[in-house]
């Protein structure tokens, strides 16, 4: 065969391999004008060659991805470089296909331009798993919206990726006022967020289930209590994947337990104030600041000189101190606690 032949017989070869390849396959002249589809792009298509050397071949485009398209091949016959874009074409029933369009120009060995080559790839299948996992995705929200209870999806770092809509209404805040490591700092009590950051990052690196109590700002500028609920999930191999965080309002609980902290407090002074003067009765403003006096010096190691004349109540007063006392356990002697009764008739002193 000579070269002529050759040269004659190669693209008719080129074309019949192009026609085998398993996409949609075209090529356009430097101005932009297409000059060539495979047979798959024209049984796709169900035009003709002369279809889609007019201007035809848009039929086979969406109606919502012409210009788009149009724009997308003038811009880059301008920028003379390869590119990508998406857009449906019709199939010859009529069904509309997402394809990936793949264009890449062809220089001679002195830089200009002689040829566009392009491909057109079916990417369907894809679009469909993106289209159904978007609506998942916002399935899903709506759901977390819905629920009454405060949400948060946080990555392995704890980064907020998502807050539901209860989270937002509560606190007043937007996402975007989370700070890098996705805390909502200014939600909580400032005497709570030094340690609630560090418990919470321990939680974290621990990748176990853990609780945190904090003081939460509502919309309202009223602070309540919150126990905040913190839930990993880990992969096949044990890696967290995802933090989930719920929150449970524990503020009614919180002042239950401190007005019972207070009154318990209250009962055990009684109590330790009843068991020590039990003996004495009396509730004048002399008396109560004997007793005052009794309750401060009563648990000291200094000896203490009672004066009173007799019959005034001195030994009641050295039981209640004695009551008091380290040394309660031992035995008050009578006789040891008998006072001048040449003293005046009322306290003159209790001196340590």
């Amino acid at each position: 065969m000579s070269t002529n032949e050759r040269q004659s017989a190669a693209p008719s070869e080129l074309r019949s391999s192009i026609d085998r390849v398993p996409v949609l396959a075209w090529s356009a002249l430097p101005d932009g004008s297409l000059d060539f589809f495979n047979q798959r792009f024209r049984d796709y298509t169900g035009l003709s060659p002369d279809q889609l050397h007019g201007t035809e071949w848009k039929s086979a485009v969406h109606t919502d991805d012409i210009q788009k398209l149009e724009t997308w091949w003038q811009d880059l016959r301008q920028s003379q470089e390869a590119g990508t874009t998406e857009v449906r074409l019709r199939r010859f029933d009529g069904e509309y296909r997402w394809f990936q369009i793949a264009a890449a120009p062809v220089h001679d060995e002195q830089a200009n331009l002689v040829r566009w080559f392009g491909i057109n790839i079916d990417i369907d299948p894809n679009k469909c798993s993106e289209r159904k996992l978007r609506q998942d995705e916002a399935d899903l929200r709506t759901i977390v919206d819905t629920i009454r209870q405060p949400i948060v999806v946080m990555a392995p770092d704890g980064a907020t990726l998502y807050a539901n809509r209860v989270v937002l209404d509560r606190t007043g805040l937007t996402a975007g006022e989370l700070d890098d490591q996705g805390f909502f700092a200014p939600a909580f009590h400032p005497d709570d967020i030094d340690r609630l950051r560090a418990e919470r990052q321990e939680g974290l690196l621990r990748g176990d289930p853990f609780d945190l109590e904090a003081r939460l700002l509502f919309k309202r500028q009223q602070y309540r209590w919150q126990l905040l609920q913190y839930n990993p999930l880990k992969d096949a191999n044990g890696h967290v994947i995802r933090w989930y965080a719920t929150a449970i309002d524990i503020d009614q609980q919180k002042k239950t337990e401190e007005r019972l902290r207070n009154e318990n407090l209250v009962l055990r002074e009684e109590i330790d104030r009843s068991s020590m003067f039990e003996e004495i009765i009396g509730s004048s403003n002399p008396m109560a600041k004997v007793l005052k006096q009794v309750e401060k010096v009563a648990p000291s190691d200094s000896t203490v000189l009672i004066l009173g004349e007799t019959g005034t109540g001195k030994e009641l007063i050295a039981r209640a101190l004695h009551r008091r006392s380290k040394r309660a356990n031992l035995r008050i002697r009578k006789g040891q606690l008998r006072g001048d009764s040449a003293i005046s008739d009322r306290f003159r002193a209790f001196r340590a």
